[in-house]
């Protein structure tokens, strides 16, 4: 986050080659802007704690600040900052900026949601805009001959359901027959085989969106 006017400062950081390289940036004139409380939107936006996060800052009195209204926050001058050589030294190897991306979906489906909330207001009319906006597409396909990971994945998925069942009706014979047999998820062959079984009533699920 920055005190700056922002169509300058995205020039300059342009110039520089490190605009790709920020997420959720926070650059204002606007004398109501508050860099603690750009910081807690930046942060929660990312699903980020203080904790897990560095702010370095010119001015002491910002760092102050800061530190104060976000327990747990660290804090630094940019002259501790170690040399660009050093950072890149730290942690695992990612020449693909995956996390990177990752972030940057995240980004946009802030951008998304607080969108539908200028265009709705807050409540449900939002999330519904916003959920439209989202453009989900769901496939559903019978499981017919299914991998191990295929399986896998059924009995995970069985399991986590069970954990939110409050009926007290299990399906644990789901995964003991898939244990036992997994012919029965085999298609139906003429004259031989028992498909038909589960594969009846199972489906594999695809779920896909604009992020």
């Amino acid at each position: 986050c920055s005190f700056n006017d922002e169509e300058r400062a995205c020039a300059a950081l342009q110039r520089l080659g490190v605009w790709e390289l920020i997420v959720f940036p926070a650059i204002s004139f606007d004398s109501a802007f508050s860099k603690p409380a750009a910081i807690r939107a930046t942060l929660s936006a990312a699903g980020l704690s203080p904790a897990n996060a560095l702010f370095c800052d010119d001015e002491p009195r910002h760092r102050a600040a800061a530190a104060a209204a976000l327990p747990g926050l660290l804090t630094c001058a940019p002259s501790l900052l170690p040399p660009e050589s050093a950072l890149r030294r730290c942690g695992s190897a990612d020449p693909g900026c995956s996390r990177l991306q990752k972030y940057r979906l995240l980004e946009a489906r802030r951008r998304a949601e607080a969108a539908a909330v200028s265009q709705a207001g807050a409540g449900d009319a939002a999330a519904q805009r916003f959920l439209d906006s989202c453009e989900v597409v769901v496939r559903l396909r019978p499981l017919r001959g299914a991998s191990d990971e295929d399986l896998d994945r059924l009995v995970a998925l069985t399991q986590r359901t069970n954990r939110l069942n409050y009926t007290r009706r299990r399906r644990g014979w789901y995964w003991e027959l898939l244990e036992r047999d997994t012919d029965l998820l085999a298609p139906d062959r003429a004259g031989g085989g028992r498909g038909g079984g589960l594969e009846s009533f199972t489906w594999k699920g695809y779920v896909s969106d604009r992020f």
